[in-house]
């Protein structure tokens, strides 16, 4: 023969595969027929008995659940269990055996949904967890009250933590959750339960979210959660050293910086790692083997963007820069809102800039220090060369003088003002040459022998015009 190995399925004895347990009431109202109800306690009426000395039958005291989504819960049979009467409480069949039937409440069950306890309700209750529907979800009880098929689900629970928890702490506060199949997003019930990490598994900031597994009346973290996470240096701390940091919520949008939660000391890594800075971002793991926080090591180039805070010279071996603009690594590339504290700045490659300007830093690793790899340079225009051409005038001892001037700008380093032409070069007796930084074209050179100076590829020349001489811009 061939056939189920099970028990079979007799549709006039539907419940002759279940196995049943003796619960008894202990509220003041009754208990219908297929209630999800909370195991209370227990109790061996018969243990005094010389019959059975020690054993005899075990009753279940069992509620109306207190809770949404409870793991130790049982669902009761085809019958009311009356409201006790005085002393004399009454008992009635519940199984935790499934398939079984359970009541209902809400929008129609969908097969394969999770639903769970109700606080307050011997009701199933949707989007809870503890049951899966598995059939039958328009059925009816005896006298008329919608039931639906279920199994027990994996014990997994979701919940909102209402206060931090860090790798390995216990009994923290959190709220059990339901989906809203309407909104499709996960609702807080006001059902506060506490949760567990003895396995060091969990880093859970307040009103995150995280999936825990019920042993009884226990919520035990059973897989990892938010142990890579972006946090905030509260003070500096040098390579290698020990230091510590303000840990960032890992569901929030907001950036780091407003996000803050909890501080934790963790390890700057080995000697490589550049030292870090009060109020910098970084990311930290939690390794739970050794049950530390430790800096996640970026080994692009490190280079920031800062501000020279005096003058620089080439013989300047040191400078003081400061204000972050931007780093060139890990989450704060172009964020100008990043700042911290004076610090030093080696000048191994002879740079100058003035105060104020910005600059190039890197973490030199062999050195263990910041060193600059360049300045801010200015922009200064240079007269390069000038050229006179005097021209005789045909029948007439007059001349023509036309001026021919050549200007290139040039970037440079400086650690003082801008130099100024005027500054440098002197011109006497001819005011025209007053305009020379102008936009004009024209000058008239009259009167006795002028001597002026004028730069021309790089050298200083000497031009001497003749008494008598009459000098004007030539048209052509």
């Amino acid at each position: 023969m061939s056939g189920s190995s099970g028990i079979p399925q007799d549709t006039r004895a539907p419940y002759r595969q279940q196995r049943w347990f003796e619960v008894e009431n202990q509220e003041e109202f009754d208990i219908p027929p297929y209630s999800v109800v909370e195991i209370v306690d227990a109790d061996r009426p018969e243990a005094d008995d010389v019959m059975t000395p020690g054993g005899g039958r075990t009753i279940v005291k069992v509620q109306r659940p207190t809770c949404d989504s409870l793991c130790n819960v049982l669902v009761t049979g085809p019958v009311r269990i009356p409201a006790a009467e005085g002393e004399v409480k009454f008992t009635g069949p519940a199984t935790n055996s499934f398939p079984s039937y359970a009541r209902w409440g809400g929008t129609t069950p969908v097969v394969g949904a999770s639903w769970g306890s109700v606080k307050d309700s011997f009701d199933l209750g949707e989007g809870r967890q503890g049951f899966k529907i598995t059939g039958d979800t328009d059925a009816l009880d005896i006298a008329g009250n919608t039931i639906v098929r279920v199994t027990r689900d994996p014990r997994l629970i979701r919940v909102r933590m209402q206060e931090d928890m860090l790798p390995g702490e216990s009994g923290k506060q959190a709220k059990k959750l339901y989906f809203d199949e309407i909104t499709l997003t996960w609702a807080e019930t006001d059902c506060t339960v506490t949760v567990n990490d003895p396995n060091y598994w969990v880093c859970a900031l307040d009103q995150e979210t995280i999936t825990v597994e019920c042993y009884g009346n226990k919520l035990i973290t059973f897989c990892e959660f938010g142990l890579l996470r972006e946090a905030v240096c509260t003070a500096d701390v040098s390579a290698g050293a020990e230091g510590t940091a303000n840990l960032c919520s890992a569901q929030e949008v907001a950036t780091c910086t407003t996000t803050q939660r909890v501080e934790v000391s963790f390890c700057n890594g080995w000697r490589l790692n550049r030292k870090l800075y009060t109020d910098e971002e970084i990311w930290l793991r939690w390794l739970p083997c050794d049950r530390k926080w430790q800096l996640v090591n970026d080994r692009r180039h490190q280079v920031a963007q800062v501000v020279l805070d005096d003058n620089l010279c080439p013989a300047d071996s040191n400078v003081s820069v400061s204000s972050f603009v931007s780093w060139e690594w890990a989450t704060q590339a172009n964020d100008p809102t990043k700042k911290t504290s004076s610090f030093t700045a080696n000048n191994r490659f002879n740079l100058s800039g003035l105060s104020g300007a910005e600059a190039l830093v890197a973490w030199n690793e062999d050195s263990e220090q910041w060193e600059l790899i360049q300045v801010e340079h200015q922009a200064i225009e240079l007269v390069e060369a000038v050229r006179l051409n005097f021209t005789p005038a045909s029948g007439s001892a007059a001349a023509t003088c036309k001026f021919e001037k050549k200007v290139r700008t040039f970037s440079l380093m400086t650690c003082g003002s801008a130099p100024s032409w005027e500054e440098v070069y002197s011109f006497t007796s001819v005011e025209a040459l007053v305009d020379w930084f102008t936009d004009s074209e024209a000058l008239e050179i009259k009167g006795q022998v002028q001597e002026f100076f004028v730069p021309c590829a790089g050298e200083i020349e000497t031009v001497v015009l003749e008494d008598g001489t009459d000098c004007s811009t030539s048209s052509s």
